[in-house]
């Protein structure tokens, strides 16, 4: 039976990253509904310990634009205790994805997350870089790259689309709605696909992170 140790979160490009959307596996994770979790600052739901290196992070990932970042943090579940997850984050456009796994508390454990084809920067390993992490920033004032942001079911072949971000209008030319429910593989040009589906199988089969460039067909 597939176990779920992760969970999807969407935040603000504020300094204090509030939750703007959960994914439902958020509750099996941590016991939160995903609407209970919604516009609360993130740093109230991480431990005290580990705020001072995410907020490094965080700015790092803002400032930088940067394509993925990997930290280790404790996030509180309603319960009030404290469970331990690798987090990757990642900017898209004008907001962030997080995506947090688990890390078991019977083993120490976790499924293991690596990083395929280019780096992800262990904040957690770097003490040094907690200096940087005072400044906050003004939102408003940032002008983050074009990125789109679709969430596919791993579970179907096709990887059928089942969320779209609005920047897809910006990058792509067409609204989510048109493209969400699709396969995102009708999207993929004909001599990329078979070195993407390779990628991907190899991605979802070692649970990696991975960098893969394609030219990608708009329906319009």
């Amino acid at each position: 039976m597939f176990q779920v140790d992760n969970f999807i979160s969407f935040h603000d490009l504020t300094p204090e990253g509030h939750f703007l959307w959960a994914s439902s596996s958020i509750t099996t994770c941590l016991g939160y509904e995903p609407e209970e979790i919604v516009d609360t600052p993130a740093y109230t739901v991480i431990h005290p310990d580990d705020i001072a290196y995410v907020k490094v992070t965080h700015q790092e990932n803002i400032m930088n634009e940067m394509v993925g970042t990997q930290v280790m943090l404790r996030w509180k579940a309603k319960d009030g205790s404290w469970v331990p997850c690798i987090a990757i984050f990642s900017l898209c456009y004008d907001y962030i994805v997080t995506c947090s796994t688990v890390i078991s508390q019977t083993d120490g454990t976790s499924k293991c997350v690596h990083a395929s084809l280019f780096p992800l920067n262990d904040i957690s390993v770097c003490p040094s870089c907690l200096a940087f992490g005072t400044n906050t920033w003004n939102p408003s004032g940032l002008e983050p790259e074009p990125r789109a942001c679709m969430i596919l079911n791993r579970f179907s072949r096709s990887l059928g689309i089942i969320y779209a971000s609005p920047s897809c209008k910006i990058i792509f030319g067409v609204e989510p709605d048109q493209i969400v429910g699709k396969p995102f593989l009708l999207f993929i040009r004909a001599d990329d696909l078979a070195s993407f589906v390779e990628q991907v199988d190899l991605a979802k089969a070692s649970n990696i992170v991975t960098h893969m460039r394609f030219w990608f067909q708009s329906p319009m």
